[in-house]
């Protein structure tokens, strides 16, 4: 007998040193480690978090100590601190609070320590300790530092210079810390002594000027001179330019000047208790003359005369020309100045030219390979008076845009023009450029001017984005969707700028709500977003109106509405709950409570008497692919508010807000009736679009388990997967985001939505990354933006890019079961299309998990696009089709399917083959691949030949392996994290799992192993179950193979199908009414085929000996299907011994 080995090994990093809890780790202040900057601590109070380690496997913590010390504390072990938490019984380590009526003294540093208590009452040692610092923590501290301006003659970016100063003070104490606190409006740069200050671009992050500016504060202890010293800036224009980011609001009187400065030199001594004074503020004896930046603009780019260079202007001795000129105090924007609690912009890892072409005008097109957000770095030699000019565009110009003659598409950028100009100086030994002030999303260049020709180390392209911490992204058995998470987080990244923009290269770049709060679960998954986040809804607040409406963008500058469409202003609540369900955060529910109270009362005030179906909003389902009859707003507007009180009435409860929880949960349960009887419509909710079909599913509209719910279900699987087998999924960005998730959490139809990622027609992700014109490197704003008009069509938008959500929960595998973390599930291997899942990283409220899943053996399946070749060279180049049983697989014992062209269906449900079909394609796959463990097949035309010219093509595979399905996994998790993993039984008989050589199932009267909490097999999935807490694991489930059996029955008819006596359905292996093709064991679907089949075949049947169906449309739906055909269903199951 063959027995199937399904072998499941989980690890957690643990000391070797004695047993019990350890010192705990990743200490953090507000978010952000010590290692942040020179201040962490502003006007708010900090929250702590850390990481609790342990020896043995254990469950949560139980109880923490925090303690605070001073930093003139000579020895920490003999004085006493000046805050101790004391044992707080809680299992909370992430943005704890402590100490909330503690006032930290401005300026002064101060550092902590932690302990933790584990389950048996076992204390660790204090973790290492951590730095935190007081910026200024009272306004009124600012009021000797005055806004200036340069005078109205200094046109371009202005130099301003301090007057020189010494840093002696009256005692002579000695300096122990020199901290410059600044903020330049729009953008600025400092310097110290001639030495560049930080390595920050674009700073200080984007607020609504009028309420708030952030300043950043600088550690330049090691820059200051024991004589003399002068400070220097040079200001650009960035989002204060009103110009194009007009302010909504009213600007206050005096606020004239675009670009202004502020600033604080504050200096410690080593005196004990050590003091504090500023030699330094900006006021009006500081300088201001033109520099070598005669323009800049967020939008239009930056020009550079570096003839205008003043050699020396930031060093002590200048001696400073007639331009110099006295500034100007002006009232400046704002009096209320935060502390910058998030990672600033900074550069990343420059990237070189893959290709350079010149062009018959004398420019060069230097291409990147990569669309993102940065700017270019030029070194150049020639005279003086030389003027390179750098064009900036995401596509090259092809049809129907124009002919295809290397030159770049700029229509895009609509007004705004993308271009840097450097003018040289005439440097004999060449000159380097890179922009100050301004940035693009851009993948290629157009270059006028270069004196000579541009070799790879003449241009390189210098991303920049929020230095947030980047996440490992899945490697997953698909290459497809691989390559849309890497567009994803490019585009992430892309448009991460202190806000989270819409887009970086045309003239908007603007904190759009909607966009921000559809891609905020993606985001947190993939990014450490905790600060970032925190102060994004800092922004959120100072946004909102008295009446508790939130705008459309924030900050609100240039474009939108206030009140904003719900599905935007959404973005408010969503975040919070972000925070919440990911990191844990009850701090920022608390911060944002009342204002979310408001928010929502507003919106109430927003649903007129009538009812939902009448609530406003004005852009519904976003770029849904040309509808004939778009999803109305009021649809989507009543979805994200009933799921956004929902949302909240948990979040108040977790917080202690019992009362207030009932009172939101019940007003959504009475919206939720009101959206029934407002959109349903005999078959669908409101009109027939995918998203109407997703939204009020996942909201659990009609009631889960009914006869309507069920028959929504059926419509939709049937709309959504037609006879056909192009998956058409035109919905807009809000459907598309919860459209992946529903079909996997909602209908257990993981396969269908990895079939639909997969696709490469439009509308699709990999349409974007494999269409020949201009393949993408980042997710577009518009399904078919290769051929739609430049008014709305950039090529790096986030809205679509949600679909990385669903990758890391559903094809990842690892979901909490509540918004806190309560229980991890671990699902291994939920679709026949993946044969494996590595390096899956998640940091959650529990702290971090890897997990790694590989199957072997059995069916196993592959697509990939078509791949560029000699006759069609402007495709993407990628790996060719690769298939492999795995070491413990065996050989490829036969070929269940193959096509090249536009196959038809998915993994385990492939049907006939369209007209674009490659006739040989089973036996020249067949002669690569049987009975070879692995074999490489190519995917290219060159190979196929091209059955349908012009098309994009994909290339599919299923094989069986000689040897049945085999799972290895890993995973790693922290302390902390009850976690459940659910093992598949497949289609195995007589089946042993067991762990560390201990048999936990079948059940024994046996003790368990240390960990293990529980063992339940799930009879309607055919899973095991097991429950365990944080430590080491090792799990080898075994069985032997089940035989599979057939049924067909006739349409419209009754029958019942069964198991052998003992037995119940363990798998439905496929499914098809309509009219299928081929014989037992080698099923195909048919012209005719009901996208419901599978679902409803798995519902009635599964865990069942025997179970009843009805071949008509009450159990499978209406579908289009020719009269003339004969239609009937079949099934091919595993039937298995019913382990309850």
């Amino acid at each position: 007998m063959k027995v199937d080995r399904i072998f499941v090994v989980l690890f957690v990093a643990v000391s070797t040193s004695s047993g019990g809890p350890l010192p705990p780790t990743d200490l953090l202040s507000n978010n952000l480690p010590s290692s942040h900057g020179a201040a962490v601590v502003g006007v708010d109070k900090p929250t702590f978090s850390w990481l609790p380690r342990h020896t043995e496997r254990t469950g949560n913590q139980t109880a923490y100590q925090v303690v605070v010390y001073a930093s003139t504390q000579k020895s920490q072990d003999l004085q006493t601190p000046v805050l101790d938490s004391g044992k707080v019984y809680s299992s909370y380590f992430r943005s704890v609070e402590v100490g909330r009526s503690f006032v930290y003294r401005s300026y002064a540093v101060y550092s902590w320590k932690v302990r933790w208590w584990d389950e048996n009452d076992e204390v660790s040692e204090y973790s290492e300790q951590s730095v935190i610092e007081a910026a200024m923590t009272n306004q009124d501290q600012w009021s000797d530092s005055l806004w200036i301006a340069a005078p109205n003659s200094i046109q371009g970016a202005p130099y301003l210079r301090s007057p020189e100063f010494s840093i002696s003070n009256s005692s002579n104490s000695t300096v122990k810390r020199a901290r410059i606190y600044a903020s330049g409006l729009g953008f600025f740069r400092l310097y110290v002594n001639g030495k560049r200050i930080g390595d920050d671009a674009l700073v200080p992050g984007w607020t609504n000027y009028n309420k708030r500016a952030l300043y950043v504060a600088y550690d330049v202890t090691n820059y200051l001179s024991i004589d003399m010293n002068v400070v220097g800036a040079i200001l650009g224009l960035g989002w204060r330019d009103r110009d194009v980011f007009t302010p909504h609001d009213e600007v206050p009187p005096g606020d004239t000047m675009a670009s202004v400065f502020r600033m604080k030199l504050v200096i410690a001594t080593h005196e004990d208790p050590e003091t504090y004074y500023a030699p330094l503020t900006s006021g009006s004896n500081w300088t201001a003359a033109p520099s070598p930046i005669t323009s800049s603009s967020i939008y239009n780019g930056e020009t550079y005369d570096a003839r205008l260079e003043k050699t020396g202007w930031n060093e002590v001795g200048y001696k400073p020309d007639n331009t110099w000129k006295a500034v100007m105090p002006v009232p400046g924007p704002t009096n209320v100045m935060s502390l910058q609690l998030m990672p600033s912009i900074k550069q990343q890892t420059p990237n070189e030219p893959i290709d350079i072409q010149p062009l018959e005008d004398k420019s060069q097109v230097v291409d990147f390979g990569k669309n993102l957000a940065g700017y270019c770095r030029l070194t150049v030699k020639g005279e003086a008076g030389t003027v390179v000019t750098l064009k900036h565009a995401e596509v090259k110009m092809h049809p129907p845009y124009g002919p295809m003659n290397g030159s770049l598409y700029f229509a895009n950028l609509r007004s705004a023009k993308a271009t840097d100009t450097y003018i040289l100086k005439g440097d004999a030994q060449g000159e380097t450029y890179e922009p100050y002030f301004t940035y693009h999303g851009f993948r290629y260049v157009q270059v006028f001017g270069y004196p000579g020709t541009i070799q790879a180390q003449d241009l390189l392209q210098i991303p920049i984005h929020t230095n947030v911490s980047v996440v490992k992204t899945l490697d997953t058995s698909s290459l497809i969707v691989n390559d849309i998470q890497a567009s994803v987080q490019n585009g992430h990244l892309s448009n991460l700028m202190s806000v989270v923009t819409d887009c970086p290269q045309r003239d908007e770049r603007l904190g759009w709500m909607g966009d921000a709060g559809l891609s905020s679960d993606a985001m947190a998954l993939g990014f450490d977003m905790h600060a970032f986040y925190t102060n994004m809804l800092r922004n959120i607040r100072d946004e909102q109106g008295e009446d508790g409406s939130i705008p459309d963008v924030v900050p609100f500058y240039r474009y939108g509405s206030r009140p904003a469409d719900p599905s935007w202003s959404a973005a408010f609540p969503q975040i919070v709950f972000v925070l919440f369900k990911y990191y844990g955060d009850l701090a920022a529910v608390r911060e944002n409570y009342e204002a979310l109270k408001l928010y929502f009362k507003n919106l109430e005030f927003q649903v007129p008497a009538t009812g939902l179906s009448h609530m406003k909003g004005s852009y519904g389902d976003w770029c849904m692919l040309k509808p004939p009859n778009p999803v109305p707003p009021s649809f989507t507007s009543a979805f994200s508010y009933i799921q956004n009180l929902e949302e909240f009435a948990e979040m108040a409860q977790a917080i202690g807000e019992a009362s207030d929880a009932e009172v939101y949960a019940n007003l959504a349960a009475k919206l939720r009736q009101d959206f029934h009887e407002s959109f349903y419509n005999v078959t669908h909710y409101s009109i027939e679009e995918i998203t109407s079909y997703v939204l009020p599913l996942f909201l659990g509209i009609p009631t889960p388990q009914t006869e309507l719910w069920q028959q929504v279900q059926v419509n939709f699987m049937n709309y959504l997967d037609p006879s056909d087998g192009f998956l058409s999924p035109r919905a807009g960005i809000i459907g598309t985001k919860f459209l992946l998730l529903q079909l996997s959490s909602g209908l257990g139809r993981t396969d269908v939505a990895l079939q639909l990622a997969e696709q490469i027609q439009v509308p699709s992700w990999g349409h974007m990354l494999y269409n020949p014109n201009e393949p993408a490197t980042a997710v577009w704003e518009l399904w078919d933006g290769d051929t739609e008009g430049p008014g709305m069509n950039s090529r790096n938008h986030h809205m679509f890019s949600s679909v990385a959500w669903w990758i890391r929960m559903e094809l990842g595998g690892v979901q909490p079961t509540s918004s806190f973390n309560d229980v991890l599930q671990i699902y291994v291997a939920r679709t026949p299309g993946l044969s494996y899942v590595n390096s899956a990283e998640y940091r959650v409220t529990s702290g971090r998990i890897a997990y790694s899943w590989q199957r072997q053996g059995g069916i196993q399946c592959r697509t990939v696009p078509e791949n560029q070749s000699p006759s069609n060279p402007t495709l993407p180049k990628h790996a060719d089709l690769k298939l492999d049983c795995g070491d413990k697989g065996g050989v490829i014992n036969s070929i269940d399917f193959a096509d090249f062209g536009l196959p038809l269906g998915g993994c385990s449900n492939f049907g006939h083959r369209s007209s674009c079909t490659s006739s040989n394609a089973t036996v020249a796959v067949g002669n690569l691949c049987l009975g070879k463990e692995g074999c490489t097949v190519p995917s290219g035309v060159d190979f196929w030949g091209d059955p349908c010219y012009g098309q994009m093509k994909q290339l599919s595979i299923q094989v069986t392996c000689s040897e049945p399905d085999s799972i290895t996994a890993s995973v790693e998790t922290s302390v902390g994290i009850l976690s459940e993993i659910y093992l598949p039984f497949y289609g195995l008989e007589d089946v042993e799992v067991q762990e560390s050589n201990a048999v936990i199932w079948p059940p024994r009267y046996l003790q368990r192993p240390p960990g293990i909490i529980n063992t339940e097999y799930i009879t309607h999935t055919n899973t095991l179950k097991v429950s365990f807490v944080s430590g080491t694991y090792s799990f080898l489930v075994e069985g032997g193979k089940s035989q599979s059996h057939c049924y067909s029955i006739p349409a419209r008819t009754r029958e019942t199908i069964s198991c052998p006596e003992g037995t119940v359905f363990t798998r439905i292996l496929f499914a098809s009414f309509g009219t299928p093709q081929g014989s037992c064991e080698k099923y195909t679907r048919g012209e005719c085929h009901a996208g419901s089949s599978m679902m409803q075949v798995g519902r009635y049947c599964m865990g069942s000996q025997q179970c009843t169906i009805t071949t008509d449309s009450s159990m499978f739906g209406y579908f289009q299907c020719n009269s003339d055909l004969e239609i009937r269903l079949v099934v091919e199951a595993y039937c298995g011994r019913n382990w309850n």
